[in-house]
């Protein structure tokens, strides 16, 4: 079995153990095979787009990525921050092509 199909599963109980093992099991080999997306973008999708949205501009700015003094973060934010309000997203799984009609 390869190294990062172990996990410490944080219980010393062996029958909740075992039961945690199974779930563990069950929803790698359902990713795997595609059934499932990844845990952390089933995840990512119940964020709130808000929150997504601070992150990506952080990140722009850590990376120096702000335009003319700043300008161009502060043009991104608003424009962003519109698109969502007015199409009333609230999280990625939200977005469809349908929403963005009025």
């Amino acid at each position: 079995m390869p190294a990062h199909r172990y996990r410490s599963l944080g219980v010393t109980d062996k029958e909740v153990a075992l039961k945690v093992a199974k779930e563990f099991k069950r929803e790698f080999e359902a990713e795997k095979a595609g059934v499932l997306l990844p845990k952390p973008l089933r995840e990512a999708a119940h964020k709130a787009l808000v929150e997504h949205l601070e992150e990506s501009l952080a990140d722009l700015k850590r990376r120096g990525k702000t335009g003319r003094r700043g300008k161009g973060l502060v043009q991104i934010r608003n424009r962003l921050q519109r698109l969502v309000n007015e199409c009333g997203w609230n999280a990625l799984n939200a977005i469809t092509p349908d929403s963005f009609v009025r």
